[in-house]
């Protein structure tokens, strides 16, 4: 994975200021995902997060020192589970 070590160090970016990740994210998404108003316009595309997130190591035991995500599983499983939010999928 591009920038591995580097995301899981938590380095700063190019400019200094901002973490890598968030630089990153900026630029794969085309906006400033802190200040950006439209940023909830992302969510019409969470069908993509939860095909590509199971490609991510997901087990917790095994989530020291790796890149690892879980956060399209969980908020699927709040939607099956009727927590008041709408599917998004």
């Amino acid at each position: 994975m591009p920038h591995e070590g580097e995301l899981i160090a938590n380095a700063r970016g190019s400019s200094g200021h901002r973490r890598l990740v968030s630089e990153l994210a900026n630029e794969a998404c085309g906006m400033n995902l802190k200040s950006n108003p439209n940023v909830g316009r992302l969510a019409e595309r969470f069908d993509i997060a939860v095909a590509q997130e199971p490609k991510l190591n997901q087990e917790p035991r095994d989530a020291m020192g790796k890149l690892t995500s879980n956060v399209a599983k969980v908020i699927c499983g709040l939607v099956d589970a009727g927590a008041g939010l709408q599917p998004l999928r």
